[in-house]
């Protein structure tokens, strides 16, 4: 055994920690950011299980969406085990509180 290289690199080591954490412990999510996440969710709640029932009486042709709709999540919070999930994010304080949202979309000019 022991380490034969492949795809380049140098061997494992198992010295280093595989994932970052400060003094060896996960710290808890901002609760500010979490807040806010939950009361997105909890306001397109409703539009989204009223989407649902519209999904299900579809039929096959293309239909345009709102940006604005988040995806279904039947089973949210309802099952499976509860984990903390760190992503790459970083508070944004504005001086004016104005935020645009563009929508950009691209055709194929015939």
């Amino acid at each position: 055994g022991g380490f034969r290289g492949g795809r380049g690199g140098a061997p494992p080591n198992e010295s280093r920690s595989k994932v970052f954490s400060i003094d060896g412990r996960i710290p808890s999510p901002d609760q500010t950011v979490t807040e806010l996440e939950n009361r997105i969710i909890s306001q397109h709640e409703s539009a989204v299980k009223g989407l649902t029932t519209k999904m299900g009486a579809l039929s096959v042709q293309q239909k345009s969406a709102s940006p604005d709709t988040f995806p279904e999540r039947p089973a949210f919070g309802s099952s499976g085990k509860s984990v903390v999930l760190w992503a790459n994010y970083f508070p944004v304080h504005f001086k004016i509180p104005i935020l645009y949202r563009y929508v950009l979309r691209v055709t194929e000019e015939v």
